[in-house]
């Protein structure tokens, strides 16, 4: 064996220097989180060349005293850590002692700084080897130069990057910094150049307006949420503005910037269901947890940490969020860029009676007050049901026929009056249909007779819809009788069968259809408020050796979800019963799906099975894009979307509604500059 001998002075601080120092970035980082200790409240950052020839950070703190200068640069030399008690509440960004001694290590260093009261000082070392140390004018506050990186270690040069990426870095690392501490005025120059300027006026949502730009601090929700002994302080951004990776997903804690897997799950199980699929939630937060219940001592870039109740943790950040997003998310508004230019100048159109036809479309009256709940023996489709208005509130749309017994009146589809128009817009002649309003009050006035066949059942042969070119208004109930100051709720119509479109307030509404229903489906589903429905033949499904055994394994989360099904032999399993929302879909289709979803999400936890699982069943169940709604089916839809503005997102994470306001019309149409 080699004989053991201790390293050289200068060898050993080349290797020490390597686990502080891996790139400029690193450097402008221990240099800054000096000065925040040092109580800055203005800092300055210079680079060029991406920082390997030059780097300069300037500051106003307390500065050092000429005492301290030499022994500042010593290894293990802290002002911060003093006895062994103090790494148990660590409450400064820096307290190992070992930056500068690293730095000056690998680099050319000088120091001009200067204490309140006493005379400047001038300092300088170059690979850990001092040079001079003399009396020099400068204000308070302290001021380091770091030249030519690594000039002393070529093999460490080699594996930086192009000065490009390596400037990048350190931008990203006074961002995060900047974010971190609102209070303190940041200024970074890029080779000559001036690229950031922060307000230090402690707003952080100024700071990220700074830092990001005005779209993504736009996008923020506020986040202000204490428990116990910690609190949650901050931003989170919209399920709307989420990103494809996590690079703007910013955690600190006590104003230290920290990367932390534990943070990161419990921001995105909080915005699960809310946000769409492959996309990644951001934020800006700050915990503040007591010093004595994390540990910040892990790794020599002080960005991870440990915590002592991980669960308490991940608990305040997911409450946090979750409370946000339920307060402060609102519908998202259509935004309009530009005035749209005339199609078509110096023409104009006329229009002119030509005569009356009769077209079949839908008319319907008071659609939500001629409902009532009752229990059906037989599963009916949603648009040949029903639609039960007073459980609005329990998030869900309640389908169920109408007793034939009943003395109320019934919704029915009928046929009304059209009148013809024919238009002339320059050369072109076009034919237009338009209801006429006086007609249609006359029809709604007569009793309407029930359109049952013999069974008791609706004739869909004489079921009708709406023609897609007249133009109808429906008005909805509100389903809060005690609500009489709320605007009133008029269904416009279907765009693209997949649109509901309703007029509310001062605003237009455009709700997709699917989207919303699925969601209610699924919180309802959720909440275990499903039924189920046996089935008059139960169905054997035969599966392949590995489906069989995952549904096996996961047999009692899906009978929680409303199936009930069993272990049938030779790798079958069968379906006795299913959740009532599904009667009538492809149940072998349906039960091949959640075979194949087990097997590829075999090592998930339990819940985001389950979530998979109410995911599958309320978009099955759901209402339909691209098949025409009814006239109450739209009503209903629109009424519990718009009165009640918890359901936001489908759980997908897709936007179920848009708002489009007056004020934004108008700006189209040149009615207001």
């Amino acid at each position: 064996m080699p004989k053991i001998k201790v390293l050289d002075r200068q060898v050993a601080e080349l290797i020490a220097a390597g686990e502080v120092v891996e790139r400029p970035a690193s450097v402008i980082k221990e240099l800054v989180e000096n000065s925040i200790d040092a109580g800055a409240t203005q800092i300055t950052v210079e680079i060029q060349n991406g920082g390997i020839t030059f780097m300069r950070v300037t500051d106003n703190g307390c500065g050092i005293s000429r005492e301290d200068i030499k022994t500042a640069f010593l290894r293990h030399a802290t002002s911060k850590v003093d006895k062994v008690d103090d790494l148990e509440s660590i409450a400064t960004l820096g307290f190992r002692g070992e930056a500068l001694a690293s730095i000056a290590a690998v680099a050319r260093v000088e120091l001009l700084t200067c204490k309140k009261g006493e005379t400047g000082s001038k300092y300088a070392i170059s690979g850990g080897e001092e040079e001079f140390i003399e009396d020099a004018g400068c204000p308070v506050g302290t001021t380091i130069i770091v030249r030519d990186l690594f000039f002393n270690t070529p093999a460490r040069m080699k594996f930086l990057k192009k000065d490009v990426s390596e400037a990048n870095a350190v931008a990203g690392v006074i961002d995060k910094i900047a974010l971190s501490h609102p209070e303190i005025s940041f200024r970074f120059i890029r080779d000559g150049k001036n690229t950031l300027t922060t307000p230090g006026d402690n707003d952080l949502k100024a700071t990220v307006y700074a830092v990001f730009g005005r779209e993504f601090a736009n996008s923020l929700i506020k986040v202000d949420y204490a428990f116990n002994n910690m609190s949650v302080s901050g931003f989170v951004g919209s399920p709307l503005s989420a990103r494809a990776n996590r690079n703007m997903q910013h955690f600190y804690i006590n104003g230290r910037y920290i990367k932390s897997k534990n943070l990161m799950a419990a921001l995105e199980q909080a915005c699960k269901n809310s946000v769409m699929v492959g996309k990644f939630p951001s934020c800006v937060l700050n915990l503040s947890i007591p010093f004595n219940l994390v540990d910040i001592n892990v790794s020599p870039s002080k960005t991870e940490a440990r915590f002592a109740d991980e669960r308490a943790v991940f608990n305040i950040v997911y409450y946090a969020v979750k409370s946000a997003l339920t307060e402060g998310d609102n519908r998202p508004e259509i935004k309009t860029h530009r005035i749209i230019p005339n199609a078509i100048q110096g023409e104009q159109i006329s229009l002119h009676k030509t005569e009356a036809e009769t077209k079949q479309i839908s008319i319907i009256d008071n659609p939500l007050n001629n409902f009532e709940p009752e229990k059906s023996s037989q599963p009916q489709s949603f648009s040949s049901a029903y639609i039960n208005d007073t459980d609005f509130a329990s998030n869900t749309i309640n389908l169920a026929p109408k007793s034939s017994a009943s003395d109320e009146q019934p919704l029915v589809m009928r046929s009304e009056p059209v009148v013809k128009y024919s238009a002339s817009l320059g050369k072109k002649n076009i034919d237009v249909f338009y209801a006429d309003e006086d007609e249609i009050k006359e029809i709604s006035a007569q009793p309407i007779q029930h359109q049952n066949d013999d069974s008791g059942e609706r004739d869909q042969s004489t079921e009708t819809v709406a023609e897609p070119t007249t133009p109808q208004v429906l008005a909805a109930e509100s389903a809060a009788d005690n609500d009489t100051d709320l605007p009133e709720i008029r269904i416009i119509g279907e765009a693209f069968t997949t649109y509901i479109l309703a007029e509310y307030g001062d605003s237009v509404v455009f709700i997709d259809k699917h989207a919303a229903h699925e969601r209610i489906l699924f919180e309802k589903i959720k909440r275990s408020e499903h039924d189920s429905q046996m089935l008059l033949e139960p169905i054997a499904v035969p599966l392949a050796k590995e489906e069989y055994a995952a549904i096996l394994d996961n047999i009692d989360l899906i009978i929680r979800t409303g199936f009930d099904i069993e272990d049938f032999g030779a790798s079958s399993v069968i379906v006795r019963a299913v959740p009532t929302v599904l009667v009538g879909e492809d149940i072998k289709n349906l039960v091949y799906e959640m075979a194949g979803g087990f097997t590829d999400n075999k090592n998930s936890v339990e819940i985001e099975k389950l979530d998979w699982l109410y995911h599958n069943i309320a978009c099955r169940a759901a209402i339909k894009a691209g098949l025409r709604s009814n006239p109450a089916e739209m009503a209903a839809l629109a009424e519990r979307i718009i009165r009640y503005d918890d359901i936001k997102y489908c759980p997908h994470g897709r936007p179920v509604a848009f708002i489009l306001t007056k004020k934004e019309l108008e700006k189209q149409f040149g009615r207001l500059q």
